[in-house]
């Protein structure tokens, strides 16, 4: 096991491992995990991120085996429900597609399964040279809404972040369609969007839901691609319910199949 990773609440009781996106490390998480006392936590540090700097980054499959590496070793029984943000929840999925003896199912935020145009790809490595610019790191820290104590965390994860590794990733996710092999699972999914995301954010919650027969899901109002940190109380209370087999917060959208 090579993944860095912080660890919360009491042995024994049922696991879940959160994992971040891109450029981030498991800081993000942390209020969440706050509000789950209740729960085992795990939230490690993708490869190539945070304190997992050192381990390459190799493909979003080589980093679900690690997660699910992580899961064997440390989750109560040795499986976990995987929560997951933008990059961090295409690793949820497809950790759930390799490995669903371990993964007792998924909740994921923010993922695109469509194609994306050329020019937000020729843009994201135009951006590339200048990611640990102080310019970059405010539009970031603004655009995903981090509170003040959070920019100094945020910019340490940049300095770490190789800019191969944020290239390599960035295409990755770009091109990460759902699985084949989830087709017809079983495995209960929640699939979540901000109401304000990208439309092909949006549009992928249908594919879940089409692909899925145990899948629900819901958007967030007025919520954007960062709402883990906009909202993290209502992050936590749609994870208890979801949890608990309980009725999810009343607030959220309820998406319909179609």
């Amino acid at each position: 096991m090579t993944l860095a990773y912080e660890e919360t609440g009491p042995q024994g009781a049922t696991s879940v491992v959160f994992v971040h996106g891109l450029i981030a490390s498991r800081w993000t998480w942390r209020q969440i995990m706050a509000q789950l006392p209740d729960y085992h936590c795990l939230a490690p540090d993708l490869p190539g991120h945070g304190a997992s700097s050192a381990v390459p980054w190799k493909s979003i499959g080589d980093a679900a085996r690690q997660v699910v590496e992580l899961v064997r070793a440390k989750a109560t029984g040795g499986k976990a429900t995987i929560v997951g943000v933008s990059l961090g929840a295409m690793v949820a999925l497809q950790a759930l597609a390799e490995a669903p003896d371990a993964v007792s199912g998924v909740v994921v935020s923010g993922v695109n399964l469509l194609p994306l145009p050329w020019t937000v790809r020729l843009l994201s490595l135009v951006m590339l040279p200048g990611m640990r610019s102080e310019r970059f790191l405010k539009a970031s820290a603004e655009g995903l809404r981090l509170p003040e104590d959070a920019v100094p965390l945020y910019r340490a994860d940049l300095e770490r972040l190789s800019r191969a590794t944020a290239l390599s990733a960035s295409l990755a996710a770009s091109g990460f369609r759902l699985p084949k092999r989830l087709a017809g699972s079983s495995r209960p999914v929640l699939t979540l969007a901000g109401e304000l995301e990208n439309i092909r954010v949006l549009d992928s919650l249908h594919i879940v839901l089409k692909a899925l027969p145990n899948a629900q899901a819901c958007k967030v109002p007025g919520g954007r691609h960062a709402w883990t940190s906009e909202q993290p109380e209502l992050w936590a209370r749609t994870l208890r319910a979801w949890l608990g087999q309980e009725p999810l917060p009343e607030e959220l959208i309820r998406v319909e199949r179609y």
